[in-house]
């Protein structure tokens, strides 16, 4: 006995006929039908979301702001018209400060990606009080990211030169080369072994 396990149809645009669903029978012997996901609509309702929970990121000019991409593209990702590019959502992901794959993820749990914290009294805090914590969030990150460099960046440090090193450089660069500078420091000078002309006495 045969049996068509695994049928998979083409994928079009309007998911709701049966053509583009995927078919397969479950280890319970039950026939199983799941939709194909738009990605394009889980972004868009990814987006909704943290937008309604950030008031500082509330309209798509802020959020455009925050991500520095353009308003039109912001405002066709949550209409759910164009399939955005990495770095577009990277850029989301990064200005929300949730990770990539949260914003892709259709498991529908919002709260994972982001923080545990007082939302409303978030929210009734001044902007400058917000900004504040989110320069400590940012601050406590980067700290951990150098401590975990530490040791390569103690291995590349430079070493410091001798007391007087460069000044003595400097010194030696700016003299005029002569004679005397040509000399060796040690070298003791060469006498003059020219005999000296004695004085004539006035009775010669």
């Amino acid at each position: 006995m045969s049996l068509d396990i695994i049928t998979i149809n083409g994928y079009f645009r309007n998911q709701t006929q049966p053509r583009n669903c995927r078919k397969w029978i479950a280890a319970s012997g039950t026939l199983c039908i799941m939709k194909k996901i738009d990605i394009r609509q889980v972004l868009a309702q990814r987006l909704q979301s943290l937008m309604a929970l950030d008031p500082s990121l509330d309209t798509q000019v802020k959020v455009a702001a925050r991500a520095k991409i353009a308003q039109s593209t912001v405002g066709r990702i949550l209409r759910a018209e164009v399939y955005a590019q990495l770095a577009q959502v990277q850029s989301l992901a990064e200005a929300f400060r949730v990770s990539t794959a949260s914003l892709l993820s259709d498991d529908g749990d919002t709260q994972n990606a982001q923080l545990m914290y007082d939302q409303a009294g978030f929210s009734a805090l001044p902007e400058a009080e917000k900004e504040q914590i989110r320069t400590f969030i940012d601050f406590v990150i980067k700290r951990h990211q150098a401590s975990a460099n530490a040791e390569t960046l103690s291995l590349s440090s430079s070493r410091e030169p001798p007391a007087g090193l460069k000044e003595r450089l400097l010194n030696a660069i700016q003299r005029e080369l002569n004679d005397d500078t040509l000399n060796l420091p040690n070298e003791p000078k060469q006498e003059s072994n020219q005999p000296r002309r004695g004085r004539r006495s006035s009775s010669q």
